[in-house]
């Protein structure tokens, strides 16, 4: 069984969210964590979930924590 996070995509909403606050476009935000734009709207759709090194990548990038990204918490 997978998880809720993962069933519901809720990890690619908060991606959404944390890019939409900062009003970046995905070839924005792929120029700043060097991931693709297309790999970064596959984990906002659900259909690819980030690594390890890509959500370290991204939580440093918008100052947030990883268990935060990975809806572990509701604060950054």
């Amino acid at each position: 069984m997978r998880a809720k996070y993962i069933n519901e995509n809720l990890i690619g909403k908060r991606l959404k969210e944390l890019r939409d606050e900062k009003s970046l476009t995905l070839v924005e935000l792929q120029n700043e964590v060097g991931y693709s734009h297309s790999i970064i709207s596959r984990w906002e759709r659900g259909i690819y979930i980030p690594n390890v090194f890509a959500v370290i990548a991204l939580s440093d990038f918008f100052g947030v924590s990883t268990d935060f990204i990975l809806c572990k918490t509701d604060f950054a």
